[in-house]
């Protein structure tokens, strides 16, 4: 066993000195702020622009664009079609915690597809191997469409990205409302050795709301505007790791100074990987993540606690109460010992305690283990 984790974290060194010259850009807005419309024109920029034509000479890039709408399970999307829900995981009925579940974990197979193909970074090989660390059973049927995808992409390029040897930008379209989920590519940027960037495209609340009516699957309003209220933009004066960031608005970007704004990011990105942690920074990493496990908990016992209140006011009073009672309080008990087990929410995992993601988790987790 101690082979092969050491052979397999050989393999995975050499895979990553072979593709430094690449980078994760984050593509993030509200829905219907107009990202893949950005995606697609960023990549016809690209091809247009290779072999140094208006004052571009060094951007033979290669771009593979990653819309994760695309990825989720078939059912989410459906029922967004049927107005049940949206893609976002924001439901306005008693759905909504199961669908937020499943979306984060639909996000996290698409987060391992994407590693494995940077790792890879070869199709001939990449087809025949599944991930090796994966989080879900859907990760390989997954993985087989991710590369589906990738190839028509590079076909579609008529060769201008076929070629391994060029830089690779790797755009990752999702709404990506939360530092959280944005601050999870940087790490895998940190890790892999890449470069990182963030394009946010600010758009009005009123006209995504505008734009998005006159889509196909529209997103349920209400589900747009709670996502916008929700919305944490990049903030570079708090985070470091936001320094790279553009800022679009919404209607600008086909402007030529806009897009020398965004090849100059791009270009940074990719001679600039993002460093890796010292070992003073490992262990004010790890101090950090103690100290919001810390909070975590008690923001978590605060939760189960009205959860636990919730429940009994559903029964009368008598013994059935006190059984309830005394049920609902051991499953209180083993939730936060578990969290503090690392079992729920493990130090690595950044969603923020104060996040309506989080309250989702920890009631679905109570009502699921309370057998409601």
């Amino acid at each position: 066993l101690c082979l092969g984790v050491l052979g397999g974290w050989l393999c995975v060194m050499a895979v990553v000195e072979r593709c430094r010259d690449c980078s994760i850009v984050l593509l993030c807005g509200i829905p219907s702020s107009g990202k893949t419309t950005f995606a697609h024109r960023l990549s016809e920029e690209v091809i247009r622009r290779v072999g140094g034509g208006e004052g571009f000479t060094d951007t033979a890039w290669g771009v593979i664009t990653v819309h994760f709408d695309d990825y989720h399970p078939p059912d989410l999307r459906e029922e967004r079609a049927g107005g049940k829900h949206n893609s976002l995981g924001y439901g306005s009925d008693e759905e909504g915690s199961s669908i937020s579940f499943v979306l984060k974990q639909s996000r996290q197979d698409i987060s391992d597809c994407i590693k494995h193909f940077i790792l890879m970074n070869d199709l001939g090989r990449a087809s025949e191997v599944l991930p090796s660390c994966t989080t879900s059973g859907r990760v390989p049927k997954l993985w087989d469409q991710f590369v589906g995808h990738v190839k028509i992409k590079r076909a579609a390029d008529s060769g201008s990205t076929s070629d391994g040897n060029r830089p690779l930008i790797i755009l990752l379209d999702d709404i990506m409302h939360l530092h959280s989920m944005r601050h999870h590519y940087y790490q895998m940027a940190r890790e892999l050795g890449l470069g990182f960037a963030q394009i946010y495209l600010e758009c009005p609340l009123e006209v995504s709301v505008s734009r998005n009516s006159k889509r196909k699957l529209p997103v349920p309003e209400v589900s747009l505007r709670r996502v916008a209220d929700a919305l944490e933009p990049p903030c570079q004066d708090k985070h470091q790791w936001e320094q790279r960031t553009l800022t679009v608005k919404w209607g600008t970007f086909d402007t030529k100074p806009s897009w020398f704004q965004v090849f100059d990011l791009l270009k940074e990105s990719l001679e600039n990987p993002v460093p890796p942690l010292t070992e003073e920074d490992t262990s004010l990493k790890v101090m950090c993540s103690l100290a919001n496990q810390k909070s975590r908990v008690h923001q978590a016992d605060n939760i189960l606690r009205k959860c636990v209140h919730a429940r009994l006011t559903e029964e009368e009073t008598g013994i059935g109460r006190e059984l309830v009672a005394k049920h609902a309080n051991k499953v209180r008990k083993d939730i936060l010992e578990d969290m503090k087990a690392g079992n729920i929410f493990p130090l690595e995992d950044e969603t923020d305690a104060g996040s309506l993601e989080f309250r989702t988790i920890i009631e679905k987790t109570f009502f699921d283990k309370l057998g409601v």
